[in-house]
């Protein structure tokens, strides 16, 4: 019982001390007031095969509809963008996403082998300068 109490103790003592962890980012979408985070999307990019079906430009019509009737995110101007293409975070400027106006930039990838393709998502949030996921 003793023992049990010391390891309550020790748990309670360290729990609250912060981690080196990035934390979590939260997007409130209960609010009765909710403001729309802009968000820069840029086309999607082929990183490996052949395209002949059109299955970026399709699905890429898809996911910004999608965003649209979400009502969570203002899908910024792409006229305007800094950077083109899938975005790794390495190869993000942040700061100039930020001079755009942008909250959070999504960049997508996708590839086609076959009769197989797939799809690559990352979320950034430019405010904080790190990837979200």
């Amino acid at each position: 019982m003793k023992k049990a109490f010391v390891v309550g103790i020790v748990i309670l003592l360290v729990l609250p001390l912060p981690g080196k962890g990035k934390g979590i980012v939260y997007i409130d979408i209960d609010s009765a007031s909710i403001r729309l985070y802009r968000l820069a999307f840029p086309p999607l990019t082929l990183l490996r095969g052949v395209d002949r079906w059109g299955i970026g430009k399709r699905a890429e019509a898809i996911i910004w509809k999608d965003l649209e009737i979400a009502h969570l995110f203002h899908l910024m101007d792409r006229s305007g963008f800094p950077q083109k293409g899938y975005l790794q975070e390495r190869l993000i400027k942040y700061d100039l996403w930020r001079d755009r106006g942008a909250e959070f930039l999504l960049s997508v990838g996708y590839g086609v082998g076959g009769e197989k393709v797939f799809f690559e998502f990352r979320l950034y949030d430019v405010v904080r300068g790190r990837y979200i996921g």
